[in-house]
């Protein structure tokens, strides 16, 4: 069938003139179904706002009466003032109890606080207890290291409250609401953790933002299109000051809402709504469609009959059986260069990644110290000098600070570096790269890279650490490890600076080198009795004794982390130096004994002490504790029974447990369990196959009948549903 170019825009004019007549039929219905349905949607839009700011406003007035009666409590002012570990030590105990009793409240709203002295070294009071400060903010917070040492930063030189919201996959998950309290020694603070669902339920998908008359204070949600809404929406918002006002922003209808306790607004978001998928089906897209084939039915026939003298012309310059139909020849040639061109822009691209690609490969194998392809390095050969590696890494403590914006900084980086033929630039991760430098002097090394950082924006922080020159392109990874190590001072500095080894050698005398994860590696260690706890503990003094030259304030600092390192050891396995060790460790007389000769053999002949029993103990209780264990699951399999359950058992830690389980029977808790039940019900089903599946679940312990079908397939293969069918059909045979 011949069809040309003329009949084509025939047959699109007819279609779309009869679309259009048939779009403004269906929008004037449309429109008179919407704007009924919109004034009832805002209604309830309204209603509903009005009910959750309610909900919201009783919640902060409980929490802050708790609060209050928390920051008046005469045992909070003594714990605060506490300066001997006895005073501290049984003022905490006061303490903690007062706040269980303030802030077990029978209203039903969820909340925590925790109170802490406005220092690095005091623990916290929380209900769970009296604990670190690290582990508290890893344990009973949703707020990460920077989050937390913010905190402590803002109230060193502020006196007024701190708002600080956490997100979780870029969705509101708690809000902190902080408190600075001065008594007459000591400044406290006290975190009030609010979950999500205490003010706004839990529908996690509602868009809201929460502020007061100075910022924003928490979003719903803070991925950028979200959040690029919400401030529009604030700064709108503030041209209304009565409560439960009403506006629209764009295609969005804002309801306001004030806290009468607090000076703070909650904006509830919503979009507009349209018709319903049965009202948009009976009365907009059937008549549409129908109208639509009626109309492009009228238009085909009206084309064919136009085109007929023109498709006669036609039919003697191209065959009718041809599959080439009339086209515009010198379009089809421009169509073909076009992509052409395109084709070949693109192989140019691909090529360019894929050296980019083998490029940036070969050298992270440089910096990481991997075995270089032969064929490779040929390719990218470096020719012996002197070389040194800088890590230039981005710090994003600020929300507007996305990762699309530290990858396009680092791009400009990349393309800087490629002005410079001794410089090679290398991707570590989303915030953290680094550039080989061939140089002589670490001067020129330092110029090179403020170069090539130039482009980034001043008010973004850079942490970059250049180490020392080495000969020859074997020792790049050696001076990578050495870049490595300086920045790990980073924080020790208020400002993008560069840091050498000389500077790091400077601060070594006020500083002590002992990571959080240094540290939880050596407790697991300890507490599984392996001996490679007092190699890592071997490790730190050397570095921090024998290579470091720590002033005395420092050294204390180091020894008192140490003997808290003990302390947690002794939390972990649940016990006293008395029962474990059948001796009495006097921890104040450790303290005080910081600057004997020592203190050092004393702290490591207690962990020995320590390794030497836990390894004696289940040398002979293994077996015995094992068939416990498993004893526990065979009597209890039947309920609800988790890994904290036997933990509490046995009195021992969870962490701890799992870890023993498995050593002790090469399996999981949880796998042996769920095979376990599976068994049982197996047994039940062969000799009951028409047992319900609701009633099956609940005999072997699980609380879901979706659960325990679940687990069910993952062992056995089949449903519980086709293994009793399979058990009939070979009765019947």
């Amino acid at each position: 069938m011949i069809v040309g170019k003329y009949k084509k825009q025939l047959y699109k004019t007819f279609i779309f003139i009869s679309t259009l007549l048939v779009s403004i039929l269906m929008f004037i219905v449309g429109i008179s179904f919407t704007t009924n349905k919109k004034n009832h949607y805002l209604n309830t839009l309204q209603q509903a706002a009005y009910t959750k700011t309610n909900g919201a406003d009783i919640s902060i007035t409980v929490i802050t009466k708790a609060l209050d009666d928390l920051m008046q409590s005469p045992a909070l002012e003594k714990w605060s003032r506490a300066d001997t570990f006895s005073d501290y030590y049984h003022s905490s105990l006061q303490a903690y109890n007062q706040l269980r009793k303030i802030t077990a409240d029978l209203s039903l709203v969820d909340y925590e606080i925790a109170a802490t002295r406005l220092n690095d070294t005091s623990f916290v009071i929380s209900r769970s207890g009296t604990i670190s400060k690290d582990m508290f903010f890893a344990n009973e917070t949703s707020l990460n290291s920077q989050q937390a040492a913010y905190i402590f930063n803002h109230f060193k030189d502020n006196v007024n409250t701190l708002i600080l919201p956490s997100y979780s996959e870029n969705q509101l998950e708690d809000i902190y609401y902080i408190v600075k309290k001065k008594y007459n020694q000591n400044n406290m603070l006290y975190i009030v953790k609010i979950p999500y669902h205490t003010f706004f339920g839990k529908d996690k998908g509602q868009k809201f933002i929460l502020f007061d008359r100075d910022q924003i204070l928490a979003y719903s949600s803070i991925d950028e299109q979200n959040k690029e809404l919400a401030d529009s929406i604030y700064l709108a918002s503030l041209d209304f000051a009565e409560p439960n006002d009403y506006f629209r922003y764009g295609n969005k209808n804002v309801f306001l809402s004030k806290f009468t306790g607090m000076d703070w607004t909650i904006a509830y978001i919503y979009d507009d709504i349209g018709l319903n998928v049965v009202q948009l089906l009976t009365y907009i897209i059937f008549p549409f469609i129908l109208l639509l084939l009626l109309a492009l039915l009228v238009s085909k026939t009206i084309t064919e009959r136009l085109y007929k003298p023109i498709k006669e012309v036609i039919s003697d310059i191209v065959p009718e059986g041809s599959d080439k139909p009339i086209i515009d020849e010198f379009q089809l040639l421009k169509q073909n260069t076009n992509k052409i061109t395109v084709l070949t822009h693109q192989l140019q691209a691909a090529i360019a990644e894929k050296n980019a690609l083998v490029s940036q490969r070969f050298y992270r194998d440089l910096l990481f110290g991997f075995d270089i392809d032969r064929d490779i390095y040929d390719a990218y050969r470096l020719k012996s000098a002197r070389y040194c590696v800088a890590l230039i890494e981005f710090q994003n403590f600020i929300d507007e600070f996305s990762d699309n914006e530290i990858f396009l900084y680092k791009n400009n980086i990349y393309s800087s570096t490629q002005e410079y033929d001794s410089l090679q630039y290398i991707n570590i991760n989303h915030n953290t790269c680094a550039i080989i430098i061939q140089t002589d002097t670490l001067a020129s090394a330092k110029k090179m890279v403020l170069s090539v950082t130039s482009s980034v924006d001043e008010n973004i922080e850079l942490k970059i650490s250049i180490s020392d020159i080495k000969e020859g392109i074997d020792n790049i990874n050696e001076c990578f490890k050495e870049a490595l190590k300086i920045l790990e001072y980073k924080y020790l500095y208020d400002k993008s600076e560069i840091l050498t080894m000389q500077q790091v050698a400077d601060l070594v005398a006020t500083t002590y080198y002992y990571p959080l994860l240094t540290e939880n590696r050596l407790i697991q260690n300890i507490i599984e009795g392996k001996t490679t706890a007092i190699e890592i503990f071997d490790e730190l003094i050397r570095e921090n004794i024998q290579h470091r030259n720590l002033a005395p304030d420092t050294l204390k600092n180091f020894i008192f982390v140490l003997i808290g390192t003990l302390n947690r050891v002794f939390q972990e396995l649940k016990t006293t130096p008395e029962n474990l060790l059948n001796r009495h460790i006097d921890f104040e007389n450790l303290y005080n004994s910081w600057n004997n000769v020592n203190i050092i053999f004393q702290i490591k002949e207690i962990i020995s002490g320590i390794i030497e029993t836990i390894n004696a103990k289940n040398n002979s209780l293994d077996d015995e504790l094992l068939a416990d264990m498993l004893n526990y699951i065979y009597e209890n399999y039947s309920d609800d029974i988790m890994l904290n359950d036997m933990a509490n058992k046995f009195n021992i830690s969870p962490k701890y447990c799992s870890a023993l389980f498995k050593k002790l029977s090469d399996d999981t808790f949880k796998n042996f369990l769920n095979k376990y039940r599976i068994e049982k019900a197996k047994e039940f089903l062969e000799k009951d196959p028409q047992i319900k599946i609701a009633d099956l679940s609940s005999m072997v312990g699980f609380n879901s009948s979706n659960s325990f079908i679940r687990v069910f397939g993952k062992y056995t293969g089949l449903t519980p549903k086709a293994f009793a069918e399979k058990i009939e059909a070979a009765k019947e045979e």
